[in-house]
């Protein structure tokens, strides 16, 4: 063992570093870890990173290390994930970068899929969906996919393009915001100095991700979900209180914001998406207020809610959600009236299930395919001014919520 404990063996650079925090993770490492060294692909190094664990996880990852030669073990005091990640960038040799959870796994084929893809586009970046299982009696049960299907089977964007279509990205893929399911350049991280924040409690790997983005030359997404997000039984993917959530959302949604407008990539469409990624990251925040876990008083619950009527992003994102479902309107209106005894009351009826009917997912039949055709015609022919507008607006409106829903919706204003 070396200084600041690493375990090295000499050998050539290799291809891949995959690094894996490792805090109090004995139960599920074994998964993690036999997941990657079962790769296809066989040419990288696998840097365990133990944060201080007080289980019997360093030991588990010597053991690995002793018994196959591509494992390096890190250990250090705990100081979070951010931080680990940030000691495995530091010790990490090969030309890529990939990151994995300690209680998640990937499919075998994850690495040599990903690195042949950057290979053939020469890309900075490679982004894979993430298939979400629940384990339930050591049973694995598939509950949901996070992927770019939206977008296509292999879709690959230069720079322009890619900042053009980011709020897109995130509004629409849900695969934007975490390290995991994706391999990085290391080069691109190093030259840039790029590192995981470490005074944030939650957004830290998007806040990279953001500033790694702004380096990307060329991105591909390809659909499958080779990463497995692993939801382990007595576990719930419910909202949980964390400490600073607002501020630290609003952190990441003002540098999406800033960055796009950096590459001159604002569109009209980006804006609507942006709108709808800004109230959802809001609604996240307030509807954690009501978990059973929050330690927060009434009145510190006030002044949390306070921050968020007040706040202009919030403002100016929440008229112009399509995302806050028929259920929630209302919330706009005590947002816009800044009523936070009302916003207080009306999230803990909604915790109680109080009067808010789940509408189904509407799909298109032949009345919203013809409307749609209507708009994009409409759009074609008036490329810019308000006719556009309203022509574009409508079509997103028709492919979230409806014929029936959007008409209303255009009436009312209309009516205003």
């Amino acid at each position: 063992m070396e200084k600041c404990g690493i375990s090295r063996r000499r050998c050539k650079m290799p291809k891949i570093s995959v690094i894996v925090p490792v805090y109090n993770a004995e139960k599920y490492l074994g998964w993690c870890v036999n997941s990657i060294l079962n790769q296809t692909f066989r040419d990288f190094e696998l840097l365990l990173v133990n944060d201080g664990s007080t289980d019997g996880s360093l030991e588990i990852c010597n053991n690995y290390a002793a018994l196959d030669s591509r494992v390096r073990v890190i250990t250090k005091e705990n100081g979070g994930v951010s931080s680990a990640r940030n000691q495995g960038l530091q010790e990490a040799r090969g030309e890529y970068i990939q990151f994995v959870d300690s209680d998640d796994c990937i499919q075998p084929q994850m690495m040599e899929v990903l690195l042949e893809t950057m290979s053939t586009y020469s890309a900075d970046i490679v982004f894979c969906g993430i298939k979400i299982v629940k384990i339930e009696s050591g049973v694995p049960h598939p509950v949901v996919d996070l992927t770019s299907d939206c977008l296509g089977k292999e879709c690959v964007y230069d720079k322009k393009l890619f900042w053009e279509n980011m709020m897109c990205f995130f509004w629409e893929t849900s695969i934007m915001e975490g390290p995991c399911n994706r391999l990085y350049r290391l080069r691109i991280i190093q030259d840039k100095a790029l590192r995981f924040p470490e005074d944030m409690s939650y957004g830290e790997d998007c806040v990279f991700n953001l500033g790694y983005y702004n380096h990307v030359n060329t991105a591909v997404f390809l659909r499958e979900p080779y990463y497995y997000y692993i939801w382990h039984e007595n576990e719930s993917l419910a909202r949980s209180y964390k400490n600073g959530l607002f501020s630290n959302q609003m952190r990441q949604v003002e540098m999406l914001l800033d960055y796009v407008k950096h590459n001159d990539a604002l569109t009209k469409e980006g804006e609507f998406y942006w709108a709808n990624y800004c109230a959802s990251q809001t609604m996240k925040s307030l509807e954690s207020l009501t978990s059973a876990d929050c330690p927060l008083t009434k009145k510190e619950k006030k002044q949390v809610i306070v921050q968020v009527v007040h706040n202009q992003y919030v403002r100016d994102s929440f008229p112009e959600a399509t995302y806050i479902p028929d259920r929630y309107d209302s919330m706009k209106q005590l947002v816009r009236e800044c009523d936070v005894g009302g916003i207080l009351e009306f999230l803990y009826d909604l915790k109680k299930g109080k009067s808010f009917k789940q509408n189904p997912t509407p799909h298109p039949g032949n009345l919203n395919i013809f409307l749609v055709s209507v708009c994009r015609g409409f759009q074609r022919i008036f490329q810019k001014g308000p006719i556009n507008k309203w022509a574009h607006i409508v079509e997103l409106n028709l492919a979230t919520v409806g014929v029936k829903t959007t008409l209303i919706r255009a009436k009312n204003k209309l009516l205003k």
